[in-house]
């Protein structure tokens, strides 16, 4: 493998990055998760007690930090890098040249995680300003600080940059499904990590169990009592009070070389990237196509056709016509899997008990047509039929609420029987915050792919609300009615209200098209 290929690919990679709008918002992001470390909303803390604001305390938090948050938005940041190369055609010019597979994953590889070393660079900055202004420990020892800051927290950078590039090079896991999938293997990794030394790319464990034997060694609790350690992200936290001085982890050499070997793994994945990739030729990517069957003399070519189950219909209103063929491209592609697994969560939402239906078969059903909702206010950007949308009679708030109503009737159907059934048991504030649920879900794909071009946004958001609320059912964010509190508590009102700002926000983005 050439280095210096691999080495001028990277560079070129990463500086057309730079170049982007999108990279000033990431930086920006990256400038305000600091201003959260240094105002006191990251909290590291064992028996209810922090550390005090020393070197090795303040790399292990801003370490911490990067290691549990920045990998779950990293990944959507860095994952569209294959993706340009193959709509902007430069795959194919990279394809005739001599550059190896393996040169190119890598080099993507590399690419991902110097994009993402600007955010690691960024909170390092910050991470040292909290030392010195905090005028706890303010003997600065760039040692004990840049240790776990670099080992905690670059490894699984590396390992998210790698498995960005593997993503994109797996053809079913380019879209909102590999998307889906990393969400949730991330959050699997971590309470993993909590429990074992062995896999564990974020290095909870590392400090957890440093941070419990210095504690048990200093203050000596009773025998048998169980010494909590917790790290959180949200309001400030003036309980902690008490401080106790940490010296940092005592970096062994094994566990020196179990973070290294991380970066190990970010290489294999690479290279496993690069058995997958199928270098921008389709027949290999997607697999050959049947071969066609010659038409017989004289018969009419007709190209392959999607068909809807009614399509032949066609309404006389516009506007339904309009919405009959958003539902179309929708739902265009879905395969035979896809609606069967539809089909059975429409068949648990009758069988399950009413309060499991609403708490669990909902929430399900309200996340299977995710790739569904999020090509919504972005298929003009993505197939550049933008002049072509835009030319066409009342493209702004008739065009946007045709998109918003296809969504809105996939989104009632998925949830169909949860809500037949909250009619016909008289559960009208249930049945409302479905409804709310209904509207809200497309209203909120809609602004954020009309503003962004890209669905990507809304998948990452909209899996978090989804996580954070019905499935952990949390009152304050649950738009589904998964606890007896948000239907009580004026969620469906909200709701309604938050929809309505969306689709005034998508008039706004859509007009905003219309005249560019």
């Amino acid at each position: 493998m050439n280095a210096r290929l691999l080495y001028h690919m990277t560079r070129a990679d990463f500086l057309e990055r730079a170049r982007r709008y999108s990279f000033l918002v990431t930086v920006a992001g990256a400038i305000y998760m600091g201003y959260l470390v240094n105002a006191g909303y990251v909290n590291l803390s064992v028996a209810g007690q922090r550390g005090v604001f020393n070197a090795a305390w303040v790399g292990t938090l801003t370490g911490m930090t990067l290691s549990l948050l920045l990998p779950l938005a990293g990944f959507y940041l860095v994952k569209n890098t294959v993706e340009r190369d193959r709509a902007t055609g430069v795959g194919e010019i990279l394809a005739a040249t001599p550059l190896s597979r393996a040169a190119y994953t890598l080099g993507k590889t590399a690419s991902n995680f110097l994009f993402l070393a600007v955010i690691v660079a960024i909170l390092g900055v910050a991470g040292l300003a909290l030392q010195v202004t905090s005028g706890e420990g303010s003997r600065l020892d760039i040692g004990a600080f840049l240790t776990p800051f670099l080992l905690i927290g670059l490894p699984p950078v590396a390992v998210t940059a790698a498995l960005a590039v593997l993503f994109e090079t797996v053809r079913w896991l380019r879209g909102s499904l590999g998307n889906a999938i990393f969400f949730f293997l991330w959050l699997v990794l971590i309470p993993i990590g909590m429990e074992t030394n062995t896999v564990d790319p974020v290095g909870i464990s590392v400090v957890e169990s440093s941070l419990k034997a210095h504690y048990a060694e200093t203050f000596s609790p009773p025998p048998g009592k169980d010494i909590g350690s917790s790290f959180s992200v949200g309001p400030r936290d003036n309980t902690l009070k008490a401080t106790f001085t940490w010296n940092g982890v005592e970096w062994t050499g094994e566990r020196i070389a179990n973070r290294l070997g991380y970066f190990g793994v970010a290489v294999g994945l690479a290279l496993l990237a690069a058995l997958l990739f199928g270098r921008f030729d389709p027949a290999r990517e997607g697999g050959r196509p049947a071969a066609m069957k010659e038409p017989a003399p004289g018969a009419a070519r007709e190209g392959r056709r999607w068909r809807l189950p009614g399509a032949e219909w066609s309404p006389s209103s516009p506007f339904l016509t309009l919405v009959l063929a958003e539902l179309k491209l929708m739902l265009r592609g879905r395969n035979r899997w896809w609606t069967i697994v539809a089909a059975g969560l429409l068949v648990a939402g009758i069988l399950t008990p009413l309060a499991g239906a609403r708490a669990f078969v909902l929430p399900l059903a309200w996340i299977w047509p995710l790739a569904l909702w999020s090509g919504l206010g972005t298929r003009e950007s993505q197939f550049g039929t933008h002049q072509l949308v835009f030319a066409a009679p009342r493209p702004v708030a008739f065009h946007a609420l045709a998109l918003w109503t296809s969504g809105v009737l996939v989104t009632a159907a998925a949830g169909s029987t949860v809500g037949l059934r909250l009619l016909l048991a008289g559960d009208s504030p249930g049945l409302l915050l479905w409804t709310a649920g209904c509207l809200f879900i497309p209203g909120m794909a809609l602004a954020l792919g009309t503003w962004t071009g890209s669905g990507k946004a809304f998948e990452v958001l909209y899996l978090l609300l989804w996580y954070i609320g019905p499935m952990n059912h949390i009152p304050g964010m649950d738009y589904i009615g998964t606890t007896p509190e948000a239907i009580a508590g004026g969620r469906p009102l909200l709701y309604l209200g938050i929809t309505a700002a969306l689709l005034a926000a998508s008039f706004a983005g859509r007009k905003r098209q219309a005249t560019v």
